[in-house]
């Protein structure tokens, strides 16, 4: 069973655009490219939220805890510094850990 990493992203309507074009071209392939994961999903929400702005979810696939740990330890600060650098308060995130059940 595979973990997923998720962080739900609300973003300012006014940068969403320029946001959704830096996550797909490069921000998203970055923190695949460490090696901690083996691939990532982007999905819109659908649902509005009271406090506005359009939201994502980004799910990123590791092959184990331990993996996902590692990042953690070794990377996360720094891409969550990236972000911030980037847009500020413009972006809003949560993060959720999530097993996968393959067996259904």
């Amino acid at each position: 069973m595979g973990i997923l990493y998720n962080i739900t992203y609300n973003v300012d309507e006014s940068i969403s655009a320029e946001w959704l074009n830096w996550m797909k071209t490069y921000y998203i392939q970055e923190i695949v490219s460490t090696k901690y994961f083996e691939s990532a999903k982007m999905v819109k929400i659908l649902v509005e939220e009271e406090m506005g702005g359009v939201s994502y979810a980004v799910m990123y696939s590791s092959p184990s805890l331990e993996a996902l740990e590692g990042y953690m330890e070794n990377m996360k600060l720094k891409f969550d510094k990236k972000l911030v650098d980037k847009y500020g308060e413009k972006v809003l995130t949560f993060m959720t850990l999530l097993e996968e059940e393959l067996d259904i």
